[in-house]
């Protein structure tokens, strides 16, 4: 008899000491499995980017927006601009 468990948020990492234990019935005594080993890698995102307004004028305040995927995805969002010389970035965190 296989009996699931659906994991959707495992930490990355490998984990070296996953087991089941089955407690055992009338008819059957309990056992313990022996450890089993996963390893949970990171996930892909892909990024797109935007503006409020384009195109805009010289001194003109806009808006610049990054959207990251999958929503939940932490860290930092780097903005730069490699058409200039030297290349700018600027940097925001989510």
């Amino acid at each position: 008899m296989g009996v699931p468990l659906l994991i959707t948020n495992l930490p990355v990492g490998t984990h070296t000491q996953i087991n089941a234990v089955y407690n055992g019935d009338a008819c059957f005594l309990k056992s313990t499995s022996p450890f089993y080993t996963q390893r949970a890698l990171s996930s892909g995102t892909s990024i797109s980017v935007s503006t409020d307004i384009n195109p805009s004028s010289f001194s003109q305040v806009i808006k610049i927006t990054a959207t990251v995927i999958p929503i939940g995805a932490t860290g930092r969002v780097g903005f730069r601009d490699i058409s200039t010389n030297p290349p700018r970035s600027w940097a925001r965190r989510r």
